[in-house]
């Protein structure tokens, strides 16, 4: 098997699938010395059975199989994933032999594998860990990427919930795309603000959307301050926030949050912080971005008015072309 990556849990390979003759990617999480229920495992079986027939079923991730390997100290949950996993479907893949990917990557480097404490038994970790394999250089090798189109899907369930029980598990999104009142939720400890919903999803967009972070590591302090900064771009916060952010340093030092304008003109000074160079095409896309990026979840703008909006309508003809 080839490492395709690896999380904070698991480890997925790309394998071949004997009896349906097919490339597919295993997904091998902890092992424990207890059966443990997986969340991800039971949201896809979810979705295999319902899904079908209903619109955007094709852009998740088609789960073929779980199962749960014993040996002699641990158990492993097993989710057989199709390799729609890594993001983009690569069904190019199929028309190679086994043979042919193997040879190509017939020499994987090898990482050592030293504890970071002496005291770590060495009996505890494998000998050696493998790189993840980029599976598009083998394509790319053999001209057949990128294919004709291009099929995007949604993997990753692991922190999934359904939208009618409260998460028992909150996301591990990074700090940069976290929106006000999850970081309110944080530094409140769930007195007031909220956990992450549809009107996070819409902020988290302008890092997917732009392909760069709307506040920079490089400026990024504790959580009090990503929220001061946060606000700045998204403009006023709903009333009864407390205003956590406005810290004894602040008032002395008598700072207030700028203008929106004045912040995403402060912004717009920095060009490298974008990727789109035309001035009309940036000015329609800043005002695509200033739809979502709002403080108030209440007033984002609906994921579907954002599919009409005029940059996505430029995009979609571009794309037509």
């Amino acid at each position: 098997m080839l490492k395709l990556g690896y999380g904070a849990f698991a480890t997925v390979w790309l394998a071949r699938d004997l009896v349906d003759k097919r490339y597919v990617a295993v997904k091998v999480g902890l092992g424990s010395d207890k059966p443990l229920s997986d969340r991800e495992a039971e949201i896809l079986s979810q979705i295999r059975e319902t899904g079908p027939g209903k619109n955007g079923y094709e852009r998740v991730i088609e789960l073929s199989d779980v199962f749960v390997v014993e040996g002699s100290k641990d158990r492993m949950d097993s989710t057989n994933l199709h390799i729609a996993n890594i993001g983009i479907a690569l069904p190019q893949l199929e028309q190679f032999e086994e043979k042919d990917i193997i040879d190509y990557y017939a020499s994987p480097e090898l990482i050592p594998v030293v504890p970071r404490y002496p005291q770590t038994p060495l009996s505890s970790m494998p000998p050696y860990i493998v790189k993840s394999t980029e599976l598009t250089d083998y394509l790319k090798f053999k001209k057949a990427f990128p294919g004709g189109s291009v099929t995007v899907k949604i993997m990753g369930f692991g922190r999934a919930h359904r939208i009618n029980k409260d998460p028992n598990l909150l996301g591990a999104v990074s700090k940069m795309i976290r929106p006000p009142e999850f970081v309110l939720d944080e530094l409140c400890d769930d007195r007031i603000g909220s956990t992450w919903s549809e009107a996070a999803d819409i902020w988290a967009l302008y890092d997917v959307k732009s392909g760069g972070e709307l506040i920079s590591k490089s400026t990024l302090g504790s959580l009090k301050d990503y929220l001061f900064q946060a606000i700045q771009f998204g403009g006023p916060p709903p009333k009864t926030w407390p205003k956590v952010w406005d810290t004894q340093d602040r008032q002395q030092e008598n700072c207030h949050p700028l203008r929106p304008s004045k912040v995403w003109e402060v912004r717009e000074a920095d060009r490298n912080s974008s990727k789109i160079a035309q001035d009309e095409e940036r000015l329609a896309f800043l005002n695509f971005i200033k739809r979502m990026i709002i403080t108030n979840p209440d007033e984002r703008t609906q994921t579907t008015a954002l599919l009409s909006d005029p940059f996505m309508e430029r995009t979609k003809a571009e794309e037509s072309i």
